[in-house]
């Protein structure tokens, strides 16, 4: 068998997929598809450890592709590439696909190439593991937001959660609070923006599974998010109690995997902001 990871490009346009390909096939197997159904077959026949399709194509969009591979094959690493900022395919992209990067085009060669290496790495490792039968138990869940209704909710399914309304309040549990599985927080607190915070939760305790609450409309924030937090859910205000419930029962399955695998952690890698010293001043704190 070959030790080379194997990696599949969607995308309608063949220039593209005939650029990929050159760029790429001395270091990878490399497969092309120019639709969605074509990379599904594929997925359907062969052990592929990375997917990157394009968003807009014509027969299926990338992030409904994207969707049928994580339920065929959940271990291959999805990456979606697009030079289409939508909203809604963003988030459909981190709530339906759990993408692992979000590549923007024009696309420099540098950073597909770091991108594509990093998921390659992962894709191989978590193909040579397997989940164990899970078992549900009591996860301790940390709301941060100045509005209760969501504590509420949470709280009345015997959940054992607790809230916080400032960042100050919230650097302090992270810190001390060891078990802590799952943060749900709003991306603006007590008028605090939680943006840099989260990216540094995430590189301090990357087991924590984040869920974001949110109205906003940032779809380049959302893709930061992406590659610098790994935003596991985002979702929408004013919450929603059903769909809630079954975000938060999905994220202590997610995270109990996690820790039957920790090895599998690196799949959460995420990539440094530019704002270090503020970053890593929050990253100490969330660590102690």
């Amino acid at each position: 068998m070959s030790d080379k990871a194997t990696i599949l490009f969607v995308d309608d346009e063949k220039m593209i997929l005939k650029t990929l390909y050159i760029l790429f096939k001395d270091d990878y197997n490399v497969h092309t598809a120019m639709n969605g159904y074509e990379a599904l077959d594929i997925i359907k026949k062969e052990t592929v450890h990375v997917i990157i399709s394009d968003q807009r194509m014509p027969k299926m969009r990338g992030t409904e592709l994207l969707h049928q591979v994580k339920q065929i094959s959940p271990n291959t690493v999805r990456l979606l590439l697009t030079g289409y900022s939508e909203l809604d395919g963003i988030i459909n992209a981190v709530n339906d696909a759990e993408i692992f990067r979000y590549i923007s085009k024009p696309w420099d060669f540098e950073e597909i190439q770091n991108r594509i290496l990093l998921a390659a790495q992962i894709g191989m490792k978590l193909y040579h593991h397997t989940t164990a039968p899970l078992k549900q138990e009591d996860l301790k869940i940390l709301v941060i937001d100045d509005n209760v209704e969501t504590y509420n909710i949470l709280a009345e399914q015997g959940n054992i959660v607790k809230r916080c309304a400032t960042l100050e309040s919230a650097c302090d549990i992270i810190a001390n609070q060891e078990d802590l599985a799952i943060i749900i927080s709003d991306l603006i607190v007590d008028g605090d923006d939680m943006t840099l915070p989260l990216k540094a939760l995430k590189q301090a305790r990357p087991e924590i599974v984040t869920i974001i609450l949110t109205e906003m409309q940032d779809v380049h924030l959302l893709i930061e998010l992406i590659n610098q937090a790994q935003i596991f859910r985002f979702l929408p205000k004013p919450i929603r109690k059903s769909l809630l419930e079954s975000t938060v029962n999905t994220a202590i399955q997610h995270y109990l995997a996690m820790q039957q695998h920790p090895e599998l952690l690196a799949r959460y890698n995420v990539e440094m902001p530019l704002h270090l010293t503020y970053f890593n001043k929050l990253k100490d704190l969330f660590a102690k």
